[in-house]
């Protein structure tokens, strides 16, 4: 890859919709992220997968641009359906939980066994850490185990991954697959700086290039940053005029309440 390219720094996130789909949309290169980044997988490396056209929602708008829904198939042949969001909005734990329902509910019809019931791992792509996972580390994995010792598993029917770019720190010097990947979602012009990642890194660095180098992909990113921003704005208006009218009220409330006082003292 040549270091000149033009935008080397000025790429476009990675975890923007259109980027991060423009990426792993090539299956090699999410294979590869997929098996060096799911630390905690209980089954076979994936073998293969299949983009899905998975509704789950009415009201899905901001999730087609934020979601990936995946048919994985690993090296012993087990099917799972997994969903990779990248979104950071509030209350996401129960969010992630809610679409793994939907997904193992939609499965099977009214009269199917149970046994026809697929594993379904949700993996989720944080740009922002979430509040509930308040360990330092970035990766977590959650599944259904016991409470009590010696806290085996009940199921590998669920499979909750959380990886937190908020929480990744870069130490190359403890060079290892699942670090370069997550350098790479968080800051790619600092991959460049480095030869030590695969030939799929350097595949999706390729690809961000040809992204980040396209006139209408980074005018619509622009567009979406200046709406962000007028958003946030709106919003610090309307929490000041809030706490504006908030204070005014107090005050009226206040004068009334002496005055009722006053009244029932005399």
């Amino acid at each position: 890859m040549s270091k000149e390219a033009p935008y080397r720094d000025d790429l476009l996130p990675t975890y923007v919709d259109f980027c991060f789909k423009g990426i792993f949309s090539d299956k090699p290169i999410l294979i590869n992220f997929l098996n060096n980044t799911l630390l905690n997988w209980p089954f076979a490396p994936i073998r293969d997968l299949e983009f899905a056209n998975v509704e789950l929602s009415k009201d899905a708008s901001y999730d087609k641009g934020s979601r990936l829904d995946l048919r994985v198939t690993t090296q012993d042949g087990e099917i799972l359906d997994v969903e990779v969001q990248i979104a950071s909005l509030r209350g996401h734990v129960e969010r992630s939980l809610y679409y793994w329902a939907k997904l193992y509910e939609m499965q099977i019809k009214e009269g199917d066994p149970y046994h026809r019931l697929k594993p379904v791992i949700c993996v989720n792509i944080l740009v922002e850490n979430n509040t509930d996972l308040i360990d330092s580390s970035p990766y977590h994995s959650y599944s259904v185990r016991s409470d009590c010792a010696p806290h085996d598993r009940l199921s590998n029917r669920l499979g909750l991954h959380f990886i937190e770019l908020g929480k990744f720190k870069s130490e190359w010097e403890d060079y290892n697959e699942f670090n370069n990947w997550l350098m790479f979602l968080k800051n790619p012009e600092e991959v460049f700086m480095h030869a030590n990642h695969n030939e799929y890194i350097e595949s999706a660095l390729k690809k961000l290039e040809v992204l980040s180098h396209d006139p209408k992909m980074r005018a619509e990113y622009e567009a979406r940053q200046k709406n962000l921003r007028d958003y946030h704005w709106e919003l610090s208006i309307a929490k000041e005029d809030g706490i504006a009218e908030g204070e005014a009220r107090g005050e009226a409330k206040g004068e009334a309440k002496g005055k009722r006082e006053m009244i029932m003292a005399m």
